[in-house]
């Protein structure tokens, strides 16, 4: 693997020491002592990631709301407030967390969260594929379709592919927090 085909963190002597950045897929945890830095770091590479045109979603274990995160971070350089809820996505696990275990945790992580719009293929071929599945093989898993379609017959034809609810774009982070929380909290009833 090149430079070139690693992601940016933003931070560039961490970049050198990790051989030109993150791999590409990976799943990060970044854990230390409060005030370390933490969630500047995180943040800072999930903007530093969509400046170049790609999208990240940042999972996060604290008690503070993202809007008092967001706030916090607004003087920083890297911070571009266009990019949240379009190009970055967050998810608060703090609450699954604790009353869930990690059992809970890892159904939240396992949530789809699917754009109408891939590249590969376009979410409604991506959700009916899912949904195909049997249960065992994950064709239970709850799905939010996020699109910039917002016509009712748009709406309509997302929930008949088999999405459980349609956001449109741009999100409203704290909408997308309490809707993810809605249809995990029915989800894990259920299960």
């Amino acid at each position: 693997m090149t430079t070139q085909d690693r992601i940016s963190t933003g931070v560039t002597g961490l970049d050198t020491l990790l051989g030109g950045g993150l791999v590409p897929g990976g799943v990060y945890l970044v854990m230390g002592a409060p005030g370390t830095g933490k969630t500047t770091f995180g943040n800072q590479a999930c903007f530093t990631h969509v400046a170049g045109g790609h999208r990240a979603v940042y999972v996060t274990l604290l008690a503070e709301t993202h809007t008092r995160m967001l706030r916090n971070l607004a003087s920083m350089t890297f911070f571009n407030p266009e990019a949240v809820g379009t190009q970055i996505s967050y998810v608060g696990a703090y609450l699954v967390l604790r009353e869930r275990r990690l059992v809970g945790l890892l159904a939240l992580l396992r949530r789809v969260l699917s754009d109408i719009s891939l590249p590969d293929k376009d979410g409604y071929t991506f959700i009916r594929e899912l949904r195909a599945r049997g249960s065992e093989d994950g064709g239970w898993i709850p799905a939010i379709a996020i699109s910039g379609h917002v016509a009712p017959e748009d709406v309509k034809r997302a929930i008949l592919a088999g999405f459980q609810l349609h956001l449109a774009k741009p999100l409203d982070p704290s909408d997308l927090v309490a809707r993810l929380a809605r249809l995990v909290g029915r989800t894990l009833r259920r299960t």
